[in-house]
């Protein structure tokens, strides 16, 4: 898999040294990771406005707006979907739905879909998969808000995990 920061930082760096082919092909290989990122497509269409492919330039600033208009309402779709589940207290189908979107969707939206699927599990009492899937937010940012019900609870579970 394609680490993502390393490649944005590599592209920006062969576009500030003017090497505006090269970091085409790190986007494309961003884009084929994370095909709902416009970012990249947005970045691949400047680098082709910058070699005067407009032609290219204009497909790819297409496609950055197709996907985002495809992407943000696949987003509000799935989240209607796991809502609906969640307040119907089918937390299993909830839990499948949170799944999914966590797997194929961008990081930067992920944390609202593991909000829900975290407290599916919590129904379910599903008290190891909590504490696995919870330690990653808490080693991050024991500060998070959306979770902190969650960390209180399982303090001790999480800080146990996380020592072995």
């Amino acid at each position: 898999m394609v680490n993502v920061y390393d490649s944005k930082l590599k592209a920006e760096a062969l576009i500030k040294d003017e090497k505006f082919t090269d970091a085409i092909k790190i986007y494309n290989e961003l884009i084929n990771s994370f095909p709902v990122y416009k970012d990249f497509y947005i970045n691949t269409a400047k680098c082709y406005e910058s070699l005067n492919d407009f032609e290219n330039a204009n497909k790819y600033y297409n496609l950055s707006i197709t996907v985002t208009k495809v992407y943000y309402f696949d987003i509000k779709l799935i989240l209607n979907s796991i809502t609906y589940f969640y307040n119907k207290s089918e937390f299993e189908k909830a839990l499948q739905e949170a799944e999914f979107a966590i797997k194929n969707m961008y990081y930067y939206v992920s944390l609202e879909f593991n909000v829900y699927y975290l407290n599916c599990l919590e129904k379910l009492n599903k008290k190891d998969e909590i504490i696995e899937k919870l330690t990653p937010f808490y080693k991050i940012n024991p500060a998070l808000t959306q979770f902190q019900d969650l960390y209180k609870k399982y303090k001790n579970d999480i800080e146990e995990f996380l020592i072995n």
